[in-house]
């Protein structure tokens, strides 16, 4: 009885009947797995003119998993063009894909859609495929600032031992700031320390996004040497450049910095000096102790809410008196971080009668 049904699923699924096709479509993704006849019917479906068609398609392939689906989903992919579509065919080539895979992968990084190239260069870089390594280092070259952008992250999880030497090389002798830029996000992703030189000679290029590129990759690479060069772009005129900085000095653990990043506590933008007190707090320097209470007036909600955040992380129990001056404040998420700040850091009180009395 069963064969009979899906015999007539076959049949209609053939249908000049779009509503017919898709309801029967639609039925043998669910039986997908009772005959494997219907394995083939779902493979032409996928590039059916009716979008449901496609839905349902790719729920069967979806439910069969093969890792030879990777290729003609991926040739769906580049046709296809609903974003729910779009979306689910990445998702069943993400649930599917294993190392298997790489081979079929590596060729759609030379898609025409970026969407496609950049989706393949993504999967290569969680199988970690280091046979694809040529390919991505091109594709820092890509036309699509988002393709470089993956293709950089991809060659960072691959971590190829040679790929920090041939971007290098090809960062030296660049002359186009979008290629540069993606060279620098590279070099970064790989933590290569053979940069650093070529990296410290950029922290003052002309253009501010390779200044911010820059200051990004030295954060990701950890080095102590690159905290002068850091605290020089505290000052840059580039907003983005400055708060590049902060979080590197951040990374760093650069303690040495508390000093110069109190100075620019200054700076009139509000991302920036919340990113200040932030880093303060992760340093924990008790240097910064009065520049954080200083913070807690000031006129942005959440520079004031890191303040206290810091001072917590602080844990000098001092702050207590200073933090109850925002427990009022108009701002409700203030008043709920200074009630909190206050009971963690009354916790650490030796003598709680005693600080009692004082405040």
């Amino acid at each position: 009885m069963k064969q009979n049904v899906i015999d007539v699923l076959i049949e209609r699924a053939m249908s000049k009947s779009p509503w017919l096709k898709k309801c029967s479509i639609e039925a043998l993704s669910l039986l997908v797995l009772v005959d494997s006849r219907i394995e083939n019917i779902l493979i032409n479906a996928i590039s059916d003119v009716d979008p449901d068609v496609r839905y349902y398609a790719i729920n069967g392939l979806r439910k069969l998993g093969k890792i030879h689906y990777v290729k003609i989903l991926f040739l769906a992919l580049e046709k296809e063009r609903v974003d729910e579509l779009i979306d689910k065919l990445k998702d069943t080539i993400y649930e599917i894909i294993n190392a298997e895979a790489t081979e079929d992968i590596i060729p759609f990084l030379r898609s025409r859609r970026s969407i496609v190239r950049a989706f393949a260069a993504e999967l290569l870089g969680e199988l970690k495929a280091n046979s694809a390594i040529d390919e991505l280092i091109r594709l820092l070259r890509d036309r699509n600032r988002d393709v470089r952008k993956v293709a950089s992250e991809a060659i960072g999880k691959i971590n190829d031992t040679t790929a920090g030497k041939k971007i290098l090389e090809l960062l030296k002798g660049c002359e186009r700031d979008s290629h540069l830029e993606a060279y620098i996000w590279a070099l970064g992703e790989l933590k290569y320390k053979d940069a650093l030189d070529a990296l410290f000679e950029l922290s003052t290029h002309e253009n501010s996004d390779i200044r911010t590129s820059v200051a990004w990759a030295l954060g990701k690479i950890r080095d102590k040497r690159a905290t002068q060069y850091l605290i020089k772009m505290l000052k840059d005129d580039d907003v983005n450049v400055r708060y590049e900085a902060v979080i590197g000095l951040g990374k760093l653990d650069a303690k040495d910095s508390v000093p110069d990043l109190i100075n620019a506590l200054n700076d009139p933008d509000d991302d920036i000096r919340e990113i200040i007190v932030e880093t303060l707090g992760k340093l924990r320097d008790p240097r910064a102790f009065r520049a954080l209470v200083n913070e807690l007036s000031d006129i942005n909600p959440n520079v004031k809410i890191a303040a206290i955040e810091a001072l917590k992380k602080l844990g000098d129990a001092k702050a207590v008196n200073y933090i109850l001056e925002t427990v009022y404040d108009e701002d409700e998420f203030v008043r709920e971080a200074a009630r909190g700040a206050i009971l963690e850091l009354l916790k650490k009180e030796k003598n709680m009668a005693s600080f009692y009395e004082r405040y």
